[in-house]
């Protein structure tokens, strides 16, 4: 009975350390590449408006300066 529980707890350390490798090693760094890129698509997104905006806003001045 005792080595049953001992084989038990060592494959669930076993379980448990698999998961925490693909957990650290797998998922974290899909997650933070997702959030990489869209930070970066973000920043993309706030430039173009940006753009659009000082192109929006010379052409009202432009119009608008008679």
């Amino acid at each position: 009975m005792m080595e049953n529980s001992r084989q038990d707890y060592i494959q669930q350390l076993q379980k448990t350390n698999e998961a925490q490798r693909d957990h650290y090693f797998q998922q974290m760094p899909l997650v933070f590449s997702d959030l990489e890129n869209l930070d970066t698509d973000r920043i993309h997104d706030l430039q173009e408006l940006m753009h659009q905006f000082a192109k929006l806003h010379e052409d009202y001045q432009v119009r608008h300066s008679t």
